[in-house]
């Protein structure tokens, strides 16, 4: 090293002779400046031609894999220097982010590696190579690789190891998330396919709004969003599942890189937000009657008045950084509450917080559990029946783990993800008509108003009624699935059997919306019972298409619950090694009938190998053997969830 802008770094054989170096220069801040020189006759020259290239640190790499110690795949030689002065042996190519070659993967052949990438695009396609190429050529013992964001949510655009190192991060942490990390998926990268929702099928005025959107990413962003939205006011509509009552709020978590249109989210919270108004103008006017009472007694100046009782704060929305005392009160006071932030982590400090942690509420409203809490100090005990609570929140990867901090406490399951790929599409941000979406609060709120009267007229509640024929068909699906998943563990299996009320819940706010819409709802109906026995005001029948569009939205729900797990870690660090990400996505690409070759080559396509599928095609609920390697699906060829 010969100045602090300039860095040397010897690349040496397996005999530990010189054969190149790369220097560094950090100079210039906009731009570094990279040279290489060759060794030869124990000189340099400045040139690369007929070098056979290596990896970085070759004879301490090979040693590693030796002794079967981790052994780091990072991008850069700096990186590599910052990881060995914590201990660690680790190495990396020449050239930067992808050019690394399949020659290295086999010099390094029956390695334990763990891959960390740059926090940016490039860094990101890097590790894939890296992963891809070692899981062929290297038949690693172990492979896995570590998102820095996820240890560090505020690591820099770009941030390397070295960053997070010299930000505070630790090397334990580093060390103890290798630990609970799960194998990388040697097979093809996690498909995402969004769910194919035709918008004409969808209700008024639901469809006009998500029609605004062009790319189908952003419609389920606004699509989901505004199914949230509406499912907080719709707080006297109701299905029931496994004998239990469940009305129609649920949780969203919205998941993607930045600039990738988190934010159309808000357009569900516009739909509603005449409602919050409406609540608050009437919160403050029983105030304002309050205060004139208390004042009143006070001017009587007689001794141990008894003032009235406060007034319950009433709103829709709930702030995501309230404390939990706080979100308890609103819950008491209003008949359901919309907790909706743009941010995670801004909700996620709640859930860290040393005197209340709201994960427990969150996974009670969920359910509608009876929800309890009492404060000594203020002598004040909280007590709600049926709590109704939905949540729209969105953030980055980096985070979901500060937010649920892992797989298997329940909290998962309990929440609905979108995740977002790629980036939305920059808007003329001064051509108002491409920002239709801005003024959807203003265009709908009749129709959100006409809700707000449906509820108040039928104070009895309105029961959702799925037909038999739609009943057997969700049935004979969600059982298919939870064979597809019965070698994930209990974090999957727990998100697969809540899908049945996810799918209650969303058919519920289309069938609603779509009776009030157009006043097909007998809303003058007599007083009968309900399926549970209890008194109901009316009931409504799920249309079949609302029915399919709730199913598609659990199904793809499933899916992105799969992709999240790899960003958490678990309770219990044994992982199945026969799970897949892909088996959802393999089973429903296969036709009706098939033979075993054609549902090999299918699953290649996912990255699922030929004794993974034997072993599928082995589960007699799923699957018929007609003739000597044919099969049939005992369900039907297209997956609803």
């Amino acid at each position: 090293m010969t100045t602090s802008t300039t860095s040397e770094y010897i690349y040496r054989d397996t005999n530990g002779d010189p054969s190149y170096k790369v220097i560094v220069d950090r100079s210039d801040p906009k731009e570094k400046r990279v040279l290489q020189a060759q060794c030869k006759n124990d000189g340099w020259i400045y040139n690369m031609d007929g070098v056979h290239l290596i990896p970085y640190r070759l004879r301490e790499a090979l040693q590693s894999v030796e002794e079967s110690r981790p052994l780091f795949v990072v991008e850069g030689e700096k990186d590599v220097e910052s990881l060995v002065r914590h201990g660690c042996t680790a190495t990396t190519n020449t050239g930067g982010a992808t050019k690394w070659k399949d020659v290295y993967s086999e010099m390094l052949y029956g390695g334990t590696f763990v891959l960390v990438g740059d926090n940016d695009k490039p860094g990101r396609d890097h590790i894939k190579q890296v992963a891809r190429s070692l899981a062929e050529f290297a038949n690693p013992k172990s492979l896995k690789v570590i998102d820095l964001c996820v240890l560090m949510p505020t690591l820099p655009l770009k941030g390397d190891i070295t960053d997070f190192l010299e930000l505070g991060g630790s090397i334990d942490s580093l060390l103890a998330a290798v630990e609970a990390a799960t194998e990388w998926n040697t097979g093809a990268e996690r498909k995402l396919v969004y769910p194919a929702i035709d918008l004409n099928q969808l209700p008024f005025p639901i469809a006009e709004i998500v029609a605004e959107e062009i790319e189908p990413q952003d419609q389920l962003t606004v699509l989901l969003s505004c199914l949230v939205a509406l499912g907080s006011v719709l707080d006297n509509i109701f299905t029931v599942v496994g004998g239990r009552r469940f009305y129609p709020n649920f949780n969203l978590m919205i998941v993607g890189p930045p600039a990738t249109g988190k934010g159309l989210a808000n357009v569900g919270r516009d739909l509603v937000r005449d409602v919050h108004r409406s609540r608050v103008d009437e919160s403050k006017q029983l105030f304002a009657l309050y205060e004139a009472e208390v004042a009143a007694l006070s001017n009587r100046k007689q001794k141990n008045i008894l003032l009235p009782p406060k007034p319950p704060t009433l709103a829709l929305f709930a702030a995501g950084n309230s404390t939990g005392p706080v979100i308890l009160d609103l819950l008491a006071s209003n008949k359901s509450l919309l907790i909706h932030e743009s941010e995670a982590d801004v909700s996620a400090t709640l859930l860290r917080s040393d005197y209340f942690d709201l994960s427990g509420v969150i996974r009670q409203c969920w359910s509608h559990e009876h929800v309890s809490y009492a404060r000594v100090k203020l002598d004040n005990n909280i007590d709600i029946r049926t709590p109704k609570l939905s949540m729209c929140l969105s953030g980055t990867p980096g985070q979901v783990v500060p937010f649920f901090r892992q797989s298997e406490n329940g909290l998962v399951s309990r929440f609905t993800f979108h995740v977002l790929t790629s980036r939305s599409s920059f808007r003329n941000p001064w051509d108002n008509s491409q920002w239709k979406s801005a003024t959807v609060g203003l265009r709908f709120a009749s129709v959100t108003r006409r809700v707000n009267e449906v509820q108040s007229a039928m104070m009895d509640g309105i029961e959702i009624l799925f037909t038999e024929a739609q009943r057997e068909r969700l049935y004979s699906d969600l059982q298919s699935v939870d064979l597809l998943l019965e070698d994930e563990g209990d974090y999957m299996t727990a998100t697969m059997r809540r899908s049945s009320v996810l799918i209650a819940r969303i058919a519920s706010i289309l069938t609603v919306m779509r009776s009030v819409a157009h006043n097909t709802a007998d809303l003058a109906c007599n007083p009968k019972r309900d399926s549970l026995g209890g008194m109901v005001g009316c009931s409504l029948i799920v249309d079949d298409r609302d029915c399919e569009t709730a199913a598609a939205i659990a199904k793809y729900s499933l899916d992105t619950a799969q992709h999240l797990q790899s960003y958490l870690p678990r309770d219990s660090p044994q992982l199945s090694g026969r799970e897949h990400p892909n088996t959802l996505q393999w089973y429903e690409a296969l036709p009706s009938r098939f033979e075993r070759s054609e549902a090999v080559s299918i699953g290649e396509e996912y990255g699922m190998s030929g004794r993974t599928i034997d072993r599928l095609l082995s589960k007699s609920g799923l699957f018929e053997r007609t003739t000597v390697g044919q099969y049939s699906k005992r369900a039907r060829g297209e997956l609803a969830t």
